[in-house]
């Protein structure tokens, strides 16, 4: 073979060789770009002020039989990106007792008239359905009531609008007290609040004890592909 054809196919190969290299690049620059639009933020939240208050505004720990308390606590998004939220929420007590939950704008006066319903054998329209289980706390096991349910979706420090607001209240104007006003309109945190009712049955020598309560709160990154996990954020006690 001739200097010059080696000349020439050593030049052929050269400029294959860049070609290559370009396309090369051209594909990991792509791939970049692509993961730089849909990058993972900092998933943080904070729930916030867990309380238990009378219908005076008082905060309080002990229910009495026929009491109708209100928990309430805020879920704020502190990270960057926009999250989905959701919640567990536990209500435990020394002894088996009944407690139900309703709607926090609800009225005394409805929820008692419900109560009465629902020991009457007729069933209630408002009660919010908890499941029956049970916590450990040391080394006792106290009954607990348990509801799971999906918080707002929340913005973050990024500034894209995720927002969705939940309406943990009720709407039946039959049934609310209209100077309550728990849910929010924030596009960062989420005011949340229930109302607990502690049976008018309950035995005298179950009065005084402690209620105790824990929120485990659950987000979960936007993504327009839906591809993020859940993961626990944040647990606050009732006591903390």
């Amino acid at each position: 073979m001739s200097k010059k054809k080696k000349t020439v196919i050593i030049t052929l190969i050269v400029i294959i060789a860049f070609i290559v290299m370009g396309i090369v690049y051209a594909l990991l620059s792509d791939n970049s770009e692509v993961v730089n639009k849909i990058k993972v933020g900092t998933v943080r939240i904070d729930s916030l002020n867990l309380q238990l208050k009378d219908s005076k505004g008082n905060q309080v720990e002990i229910m009495s039989p026929a009491d109708i308390d209100t928990l309430s606590w805020t879920t704020k998004n502190i990270g960057t990106s926009g999250v989905l939220s959701r919640h567990t929420l536990e209500i435990y007590w020394d002894d088996d007792v009944k407690l139900y939950m309703y709607p926090a704008n609800m009225s005394d006066d409805a929820i008692i008239s419900d109560f009465e319903n629902i020991n009457a054998g007729g069933e209630s329209a408002y009660l919010i359905k908890t499941e029956p289980t049970t916590v450990t706390v040391g080394d006792k096991s106290m009954n607990a009531l348990k509801y799971n349910f999906i918080g707002d979706n929340l913005n973050g420090a990024d500034g894209t609008d995720v927002s969705k607001e939940v309406n943990y209240n009720s709407d039946n104007e039959e049934i609310i007290d209209a100077s309550i006003k728990t849910d929010d309109s924030s596009k960062t945190q989420d005011d949340i609040a229930f109302k607990i009712l502690l049976s008018p049955k309950t035995s005298y020598l179950n009065q005084g004890k402690k209620i105790y309560a824990r929120v485990t709160t659950e987000a979960m990154q936007y993504t327009e592909d839906g591809s993020a996990n859940w993961k626990v954020v944040d647990v606050v006690e009732l006591d903390d």
